[in-house]
């Protein structure tokens, strides 16, 4: 009894662990709840940020991002307090875990867009110097911010996209630390038409007429190349008289505007705030990461054989008939993670059933998904031993002929 609660102990705490610096997400670091990791930062020599709202990017940004202003602000409405807050931070560190398209804030920037309990949120954000001058363009996951727009902006994508850039530049090139989104900012685009009235001026031209006197000679038709084109003369060929063939190269050698350019592909200007469909599948194909599964929590491991789904699902069951009261004590400290054993025990189920399934129905006769060929109805000797049609290889035959089908020969005596 003591080794199962042992180790539901250990499953339910890693149940909690998430892979740090997780793409398109914002997590807490830094203060005297996180041992000062502020301290020291690698973008400046002193020993602490000059600011209580700073940040750490992922390393491979080098110094790229160093003392730059991100804004940032979640995709999601867990809690309606912070619907639409945004934070301006100051990046004065590196993350040697973090993805690119993720953030590590100060707790105290973080609490002013969500409680510290959550731990981490889906984000968009995007970074530049003072003056506005876009260094990290904006990112943000897809299809959360998507369906985020929509239900609590009524905004699609690229509107809310072009809105929170615009808004996030202003912040950062006018010193404003705190903002909260205006979903009533929406861009305006304005189509002119210029029409030009021309009206038609007839003119008659006098009307001359030359008399030319057609001569018929005996000389041959002379084809005359362009002046434009370089006359490349192929020499005669033997025996078919006098025929002469020139073919003109033109010199001509200027490359059309619109001719495609090998290896170039379309990029959207980082300093770009307004983005039509098209510009947000261009900005969206030149994103850092791949956008994770809503579901990206690590579900522990009992031992390097045993995992939750298994071990933990059996022992939640157990415990929960020995010991009622331990189990849910552990339900209450633990909400999360016994959510995810669940799911994964159900996942599990679910698997286990499909897969009976599947073998239930080996039985069933060949081609069943298409009752109305009947493969029988051809010769038996067209079939291999494994009931499939045959295939001969000549070169390299899978079964020995059957002597009762001897092969047509052809004979040229």
């Amino acid at each position: 009894m003591k080794t199962i609660y042992f180790s539901l102990i250990i499953a339910l705490c890693v149940a909690f662990i998430r892979a740090d610096g997780t793409a398109y997400e914002a997590t807490w670091y830094g203060g005297s709840n996180d041992h000062h990791r502020e301290m020291n930062p690698s973008c400046t020599g002193e020993k602490y940020p000059d600011t209580d709202y700073y940040a750490a990017v992922s390393s491979t940004y080098a110094k790229d991002l160093c003392n730059n202003y991100a804004v940032v602000m979640a995709v999601d409405n867990k809690d309606s307090e912070y619907l639409g807050k945004m934070v301006k931070v100051k990046i004065v560190d590196s993350c040697r875990e973090c993805e690119r398209s993720h953030i590590d804030v100060s707790e105290k920037a973080f609490n002013n867009i969500r409680k510290k309990g959550d731990g981490h949120f889906p984000i968009v954000w995007v970074a530049a110097k003072s003056n506005g001058s876009v260094t990290r363009d904006i990112v943000y996951p897809s299809s959360k911010t998507e369906s985020f727009a929509k239900k609590y902006f009524g905004l699609s994508k690229s509107q809310f996209i072009s809105m929170y850039k615009k808004q996030a530049l202003y912040m950062i090139t006018h010193g404003v630390t705190h903002s909260k989104f205006n979903k009533n900012d929406v861009p305006v685009t304005t189509t002119t038409k210029k029409t030009t009235t021309v009206k038609p001026t007839t003119t008659k031209a006098p009307v001359t007429t030359t008399a030319v006197q057609a001569q018929i000679t005996s000389e041959p038709i002379v084809t005359v190349a362009n002046n434009t084109s370089e006359e490349n003369t192929v020499p005669s060929i033997a025996g078919l008289g006098d025929i002469n063939i020139i073919t003109g190269e033109s010199d001509d050698n200027s490359i059309p505007d619109d001719a495609p350019i090998v290896g170039q592909s379309k990029v959207v200007d980082p300093n770009q705030t307004t983005y039509s469909e098209e510009d947000i599948k261009v900005l969206e194909s030149q994103f850092p990461d791949k956008e994770e599964d809503n579901n990206s929590y690590t579900v522990g491991v009992l031992s390097g054989v045993l995992t939750v789904s298994g071990a933990a699902g059996i022992g939640l069951i157990y415990l929960k008939k020995q010991s009622p009261g331990k189990y849910d004590e552990l339900r209450q400290r633990f909400p999360e993670a016994f959510d995810n054993i669940k799911r994964s025990v159900s996942r599990s189920a679910t698997q286990l059933k499909r897969s009976v399934t599947r073998s239930s129905k080996k039985n069933e006769t060949r081609h069943a998904d298409h009752p109305e060929v009947n493969y029988r109805d051809m010769p038996d000797y067209m079939f291999g031993s494994d009931g499939l049609p045959r295939i001969e290889l000549h070169d390299l035959p899978s079964e020995p002929l059957d002597s009762s089908f001897p092969e047509a020969k052809l004979e040229i005596k």
